[in-house]
């Protein structure tokens, strides 16, 4: 399970290759995390680029987002040149980021999922927001293993905290 905040220094974020489907090019961001906890997310350029808008509220530079190319933006050349910068740019933005991550920035890179204090928030957010609703359906809830897990090392985590007498 990840953890980003105990080492974000050893988080590398790279973008090894590019899906083309149906002539919408999908660059491949493959994240790995502190213990080699590692995930790939599809992000197309339209993705980059409402992503880059959101970071300039954090004194981002816009201009830091490699340009739009209206033609011949599906050439193989291009793409990889394209794959390339993007690829710097979001290691860019993790380094400037490492303290603070967004949660635009969170989602764009489905830390949410991976991630115990990411995840956390995520649930605890959905529950407070929804918590009435919850509790009038009256169902039995259904948590993924990560989920699960999440709690329960957040748990002991601070339960280690405190001692415990028998």
């Amino acid at each position: 399970m990840s953890n980003y905040f105990l080492n974000p220094l050893e988080t590398k974020i790279t973008i090894p290759n590019v899906d083309l489907i149906d002539g919408t090019a999908f660059y491949n961001i493959h994240v790995t995390c502190f213990h080699n906890i590692e995930w790939t997310v599809q992000r197309r350029y339209r993705d980059f680029d409402d992503l880059n808008l959101n970071l300039i509220n954090y004194s981002i530079s816009k201009d830091l987002l490699p340009s739009k190319k209206l033609i011949g933006n599906k050439s193989a050349k291009f793409l990889e040149q394209r794959r390339e910068d993007l690829q710097k740019y979001l290691q860019t933005v993790a380094h400037i980021m490492q303290k603070r991550m967004p949660n635009f920035l969170v989602n764009f890179l489905d830390f949410q999922k991976y991630d115990v204090i990411f995840l956390l928030q995520t649930l605890a957010l959905d529950f407070f927001k929804n918590s009435e609703k919850y509790l009038q359906l009256e169902k039995k809830w259904t948590f993924t293993i990560l989920e699960v897990k999440t709690v329960n090392f957040q748990y002991f985590t601070n339960c280690s905290k405190f001692p415990f007498s028998s």
